[in-house]
């Protein structure tokens, strides 16, 4: 699991001693220091999650302090304390972040319990952040084929599961949206979902990328880096293009998925993990591993649960969904020719296009097509309104064969790009 890394700044030495001792029984990684200098000096080298900070010491006071830890790093989680602090200084303190106000003499349970309220809304703001990371990519999939029916019930049959799964598929055919349908389903689909393109990552940076690092471990290392096993830990991780990774971290990435257990470049301290791996990849493994450029123990080992994602040429139904969709934006303003029927003449040459070219088409570029194609039709069906005054049938005829033309070019353009 995560460490949960606490500094207490506070010029009384019991306090810190005591505060100390109660925290680290409770599994927390503490720090102390005695004033402010210092305490800025350990918020730097020792990157805590939360800071427990005295109000009134020696130089900087704790107002001073709380808003230098803020320009150092804004999302370090800071509680305050006093035994003899107005309601105006708490007020302030507030104002500056601090998460709360904690009054001297310290009882211990009322720590504990606030700690607990600062990691739980740390791990909520992650979890938002994620969130909307990751909406723009929320799409369906979408058709009625049999191969996607298929591949839908496996989902819904695997989802709930912990096992690992290995989703294979050519390039576009939306192998991270199956992925992220496999997280939506299961039990750890209120925590994170991280996905890492294993191929995008120089060999030299993958090990940083995945594990994390402390600072100092390397030149450039200027501060710690959570990596993005730790990142997913509760969640779930997928690592897109494996194939493409070298066989030096494809070594150490099958230690971390026996012991689930890391340890970041440059530091020491094993990090114990509860993550479930999803992977993925437009490579058939069998032959790599047969040509030695992958390792067949971490094949086995990932392909828990086999995935095969049908191309878009074996399910055209998804391009004739999506074409559909377009047509019923017209509906309203072509009052005569049926929704239908503009779709049935359009989809007709789209699917004969589709099935004689090889195409896999990738879908955020086939969204932009989309969209263009809802802002032509909407300009098409304006100028014709404007244009014919009236005459719906040959506007909607119009428009159709405009719409088509369109389809046509847009397909060409995604197949060229």
């Amino acid at each position: 699991m995560t460490l949960r890394k606490c500094l207490i700044i506070d010029d009384e030495q019991n306090i810190r001693l005591t505060l100390a001792g109660v925290l680290e029984d409770e599994k927390f990684v503490v720090e102390t220091a005695s004033d402010g200098i210092s305490g800025l000096e350990k918020v730097r080298t020792f990157r805590p999650d939360v800071v427990m900070l005295d109000i009134w010491m020696d130089g900087d006071d704790g107002i001073t302090v709380l808003e230098k830890i803020k320009k150092i790093d804004s999302e370090i989680e800071v509680l305050m304390m006093s035994g003899h602090g107005s309601v105006e200084t708490a007020v302030k303190a507030i104002k500056l972040g601090a998460f709360d106000f904690l009054e001297k003499p310290l009882h211990f349970d009322k720590v504990l319990v606030l700690l607990e309220h600062v990691f739980a809304f740390r791990k909520l703001r992650d979890e938002n952040r994620s969130l909307r990371e990751a909406l723009h990519d929320e799409e369906p999939l979408i058709g009625n084929s049999a191969p996607l029916r298929r591949l839908c019930n496996l989902i819904s049959v695997t989802a709930p599961s912990n096992g690992w799964a290995l989703i294979q598929g050519e390039n576009g055919t939306g192998k991270e949206l199956v992925a992220r349908a496999l997280h939506k389903g299961s039990p750890r689909s209120a925590n994170r979902f991280v996905a890492v393109n294993c191929a995008a990552i120089p060999d030299e940076l993958i090990e940083s990328e995945l594990f994390g690092h402390e600072k100092g471990s390397f030149t450039g290392a200027f501060e710690r880096k959570i990596g993005r096993f730790e990142q997913a830990d509760g969640g779930t991780l997928f690592l897109d293009e494996v194939g493409d990774m070298g066989l030096k971290m494809q070594s150490k990435v099958l230690r971390v998925l026996q012991e689930s257990v890391i340890q970041r470049v440059g530091g020491d301290t094993p990090i114990e993990l509860d993550i479930r791996v999803i992977a993925a990849t437009n490579k058939d493994l069998m032959k790599s591993i047969e040509k030695g450029e992958f390792r067949e123990d971490l094949f086995y080992r990932l392909n828990v649960i086999p995935i095969r994602v049908p191309p878009l040429r074996e399910r055209a139904d998804a391009v004739d969904t999506c074409f559909a969709a377009v047509f019923w934006l017209a509906r309203p303003r072509a009052k005569v020719m049926s929704a239908e029927d503009a779709a049935r003449l359009v989809l007709s040459s789209l699917r004969t296009r589709l099935m004689r070219s090889r195409m896999s088409m990738v879908p955020g570029r086939f969204s932009r097509a989309m969209s263009r194609a809802r802002r032509s039709l909407a300009a098409v069906m304006k100028s014709m309104r404007a244009a014919m005054s009236g005459r719906w049938n040959q506007a909607a005829t119009t428009a159709t064969e405009s719409l088509k033309w369109l389809a046509m070019s847009l397909v060409v353009q995604v197949e060229s790009k």
